[in-house]
């Protein structure tokens, strides 16, 4: 796997379980509206999820084709909802994105080395005045092959 097929198919799982899991919440895809986070159309909660590559590490050396590069980073899913409605809602929310990608294993349709995860950490952000923000973390990692 590389790093376009990773982002991929972090992108592949959140938008195939995350209308189900959130009860049919709006999202947006990093660079999929101009790489700017705007609301849906009439959305009073969204979420939006970018991926975010941290660490790139060799594990083993050898013959072209045999290498083992680690890479990792974090799924950032930022929650918003309406400013003054209380925490409750993307905390709820936060719950959804935990459901998907916590402790997960994704695994490519080419059949290659899966995307693994780890616990998942929710920040509350606060309030802007209109919109009331938590972010969710989760740490990645998969092998790509050099």
């Amino acid at each position: 796997m590389n790093e376009a097929q990773a982002i991929e198919l972090i992108s592949a799982a959140f938008a195939a379980q995350w209308p189900a899991a959130s009860g049919h919440v709006p999202f947006v895809l990093e660079n999929r509206t101009l790489n700017r986070v705007t609301p849906p159309v009439g959305a009073d909660t969204f979420a939006f999820l970018t991926t975010q590559h941290t660490l790139s590490e060799q594990r083993t050396s050898g013959d072209p084709g045999t290498r083992y590069v680690e890479r990792a980073g974090w799924i950032v899913v930022k929650l918003w909802g309406p400013a003054g409605a209380g925490r409750a809602g993307t905390a709820a929310l936060a719950g959804a994105v935990r459901a998907i990608f916590e402790m997960a294993r994704l695994d490519p349709p080419d059949g290659s080395e899966s995307l693994d995860t780890l616990a998942s950490l929710t920040t509350e952000i606060g309030t802007d005045g209109r919109w009331y923000m938590t972010m969710v973390r989760t740490p990645f990692s998969y092998f790509e092959t050099k």
